[in-house]
């Protein structure tokens, strides 16, 4: 709960940090553009930093519920999500914020943008979602191969979309996608 450890020996010691003031719990570090990375958390918690994690910058999501990850799509875009569906779209890597209509209101764990451009966003129940625009909208995909809760996706090198979560692992084919 809000423990944050770093390494830089390939993990044969651990440093204890803080990257905020705030106690809450810390969900995801993702990566974004350039070097940044984003750290996100309970309480509409989102940090950026631009330093390879020493120095921490909190930025205002329009949004106090727990953020699940944080997505880039592009250049300089990035979609933050979190519980009951939320999604929040910045094209200025995180200075404002615009709410987005999700295809449904369940937690979002994990979210990814295919080698084709397709963002696709899982969590509870096996409800998934796909956004062909960039994350501007978003419709509900129902893979019948997989209804459990969603906790990773990944690509595979052949355009398959392997998902792990609450049913084990299971190789998709996303909508538009290669056979697996």
């Amino acid at each position: 709960y809000g423990k944050f450890l770093t390494t830089t020996d390939g993990g044969a010691t651990w440093i204890a940090q803080s990257p905020s003031s705030l106690e809450s719990h810390y969900n995801s570090i993702n990566a974004g553009p350039g070097d940044s990375l984003y750290l996100t958390g309970e309480s509409g918690l989102l940090l950026a930093s631009t330093d390879g994690g020493e120095k921490w910058q909190a930025l205002d999501v329009p949004y106090d519920g727990s953020l699940f990850g944080l997505l880039p799509v592009g250049q300089q875009d990035l979609l933050v999500y979190g519980l009951r569906g939320h999604v929040f779209a910045s094209t200025d890597r995180g200075r404002s914020w615009t709410p987005r209509k999700s295809a449904s209101e369940v937690l979002i764990m994990t979210g990814l943008q295919l080698k084709s451009g397709l963002v696709v966003m899982a969590g509870l129940g096996g409800n998934f979602q796909i956004s062909r625009d960039q994350g501007r909208t978003f419709s509900a995909w129902k893979p019948t191969q997989y209804n459990g809760g969603v906790s990773a996706l990944l690509e595979t090198d052949d355009g398959a979309l392997l998902v792990a979560g609450e049913l084990g692992v299971a190789r998709l084919t996303p909508p538009g996608g290669p056979a697996p």
